[in-house]
């Protein structure tokens, strides 16, 4: 009963925060979260243990598509130094925290989908080349160059984990995947909405977790910075609406003003301060030329 009364809670919650047209981490978090709640209600009636699932088409409310929320590089440090786990070199541990690394980066690097992520092959990387080759829909294929901290990240994965035989998945589906889990499973957005949520809270970010699409949003951002343009973004993406990478561009013009009001207010408070300056030295000057006319 209590489980119950958590979900309907986190329900709840989820339904006000969308209805006042918020879109931050907690919202994104708290939908995240009731994925794997939803998939065993789901099971559990399939089962026949209970008639009716507490998650009916529409319980969870959509959030409302709003400004982007990119994850600043301090916080992004914060995130890379929470995937270290404590273990002896070369264990489990140190498997696991080459893996946690290689996500973020390839999250960030590429603005892939969680989808997207989870499908990587082992053949996808390019380790000579530094790149990933993304197979989207109708055949269609995009190839995104890795940073030279995401290729030494997703290199250094395969090296101490992936390609050793500790890391061979006995699961058919999973022996060519490049992301899996510590059972050696395909990874899911399940377990990487449980895996970011663990990281948030190692980094101190419990109150506003940090969700895989706040790296996509990072990734677009900083792509239209970059000088890139809307539909060259569509097709990085893979989005097919454009008011989908619009939003990414009304939030580079906003940060932009915002830049400019500041520095406008910050101009003007040096000026202010610089013309206090060469007032106060005519009235010294002033008052050292009346001691000279005395004496």
């Amino acid at each position: 009963m209590s489980m119950v009364s958590s979900l309907k809670g986190r329900i709840n919650r989820v339904e006000k925060g969308c209805q006042a047209g918020r879109r931050d981490g907690r919202i994104i978090h708290h939908r995240q979260s009731l994925d794997p709640a939803r998939a065993f209600c789901n099971w559990l009636v399939r089962q026949g243990y209970v008639s009716e699932t507490l998650f009916p088409k529409g319980a969870v409310p959509q959030a409302q598509r709003g400004l982007p929320h990119p994850v600043e590089p301090a916080a992004f440090v914060h995130l890379l130094r929470a995937c270290q786990l404590a273990g002896s070199p070369g264990g489990q541990s140190a498997g696991m925290t080459a893996r946690n690394r290689a996500i973020l980066w390839l999250l960030r690097d590429t603005g892939l989908s969680v989808s997207e992520l989870c499908g990587l092959r082992l053949g996808d990387v390019d380790r000579a080349g530094g790149t990933v080759t993304v197979h989207r829909k109708r055949g269609r294929l995009r190839v995104f160059p890795l940073s030279a901290d995401g290729r030494r990240a997703v290199c250094a994965y395969l090296e101490q984990a992936r390609l050793t035989p500790a890391w061979t998945s006995v699961v058919p589906e999973a022996r060519d995947l490049l992301l899996l889990t510590e059972r050696r499973h395909p990874l899911t957005k399940n377990s990487l909405t449980l895996l970011f949520l663990r990281l948030s809270q190692r980094a101190g970010f419990a109150r506003e977790p940090i969700c895989p699409s706040m790296l996509r949003d990072t990734y677009a951002i900083r792509f239209l910075r970059a000088g890139g343009e809307l539909a060259a973004l569509q097709e990085q993406l893979g989005v097919a609406d454009l008011a989908s990478v619009k939003r990414y561009q009304h939030f580079c013009e906003q940060r932009r003003q915002e830049q400019e009001i500041q520095a406008c207010s910050e101009e003007s408070v040096f000026t202010q301060q610089s013309r206090r300056d060469k007032s106060k030295r005519r009235k010294e000057q002033g008052r050292g030329r009346g001691r000279r006319r005395s004496s």
